[in-house]
């Protein structure tokens, strides 16, 4: 053999082992891709189930948990959820809306609503990536209406507990 044909043969043997170094990290690349994508499934699978919030008609309802009604603070609980928000009524000014929210928020809070028993204020729009989550009581007029009916048909609509 020459020395051309024996330098050809070892590009050749160069080649090869680097064909198959390219094709070993090309699985090991598809295969940690694999794995990212199952975790980011996962992950905003559990994170759309974590943004599911409790809906309810009067605040009883609105827990996951069993509020005992014979007891003092459970019964505190259901009448401060039943009180006005505020003494005034909201009158639908433009002018008053920025008070309106603020005392729904504070009784919000007082409540727990925002906590303690979930964030009853909260929309998530799934159709969108990441998906975007609305507070219903500051941003009323952004909330998409698609965001609305998946939010109703998710957690109010044919619920058991509704």
């Amino acid at each position: 053999m020459s020395t051309s044909e024996e330098q050809i043969a070892e590009l050749a043997q160069v080649v090869e082992t680097l064909h198959q170094q390219i094709t070993f990290l090309n699985q090991q690349v598809n295969n940690q891709a694999n794995d990212l994508q199952a975790a980011l499934q996962a992950n905003q699978q559990a994170h759309q189930a974590n943004q599911h919030v409790a809906f309810a008609l009067n605040p009883i309802r609105a827990s996951t948990n069993v509020i005992d009604m014979t007891s003092k603070d459970g019964m505190k609980l259901y009448k401060l959820g039943l009180e006005k928000v505020h003494s005034l009524c909201f009158d639908g000014k433009p002018e008053n809306v920025n008070f309106f929210r603020a005392t729904v928020h504070k009784k919000a809070l007082d409540c727990g609503w925002y906590d303690t028993w979930g964030n009853i204020f909260n929309i998530v729009d799934t159709s969108v990536t990441p998906n975007k989550t609305y507070d219903i009581v500051y941003q009323t007029q952004e909330v998409p209406l698609t965001a609305i009916e998946d939010f109703a048909r998710t957690n109010i609509v044919n619920q058991q507990n509704r």
